[in-house]
């Protein structure tokens, strides 16, 4: 799956959107995963850095303006279910730059 998920996805660098080319809707991507619908924004995640919290939320940060479409994991961001109301530019909910540098680098695709 991993294969396939990839290569439906416009990788560019680090820093940069990473675009589903894949279906959408609503504007963002979607993807069928273990006889299930994902965002593919939230399989992005699962793929890249684990699970997600029963409870969690995966939310986009992305630096240049929020991208549905978007699936790199440095754009995205694991909050409580809920937090996305508050998640805005000036919120003081929003993850800041200095939060994601924390996070482990992306540096390959984990095989699954």
């Amino acid at each position: 799956m991993n294969d396939r998920f990839w290569a439906k996805v416009k990788v560019g660098t680090p820093v940069e959107h990473w675009l589903w080319q894949g279906a959408l809707k609503d504007g963002y991507g979607w993807v069928r995963y273990q006889n299930k619908l994902w965002p593919a924004h939230r399989l992005a995640w699962t793929l890249m850095m684990g699970p997600i919290p029963e409870r969690g939320c995966i939310l986009h940060i992305c630096p240049e303006g929020v991208d549905r479409r978007c699936v790199n994991p440095r754009h995205l961001w694991l909050g409580p279910r809920g937090s996305w109301p508050n998640y805005k530019i000036g919120s003081p909910y929003r993850p800041t730059p200095i939060s994601r540098s924390l996070a482990p680098p992306v540096t390959e695709k984990v095989p699954m």
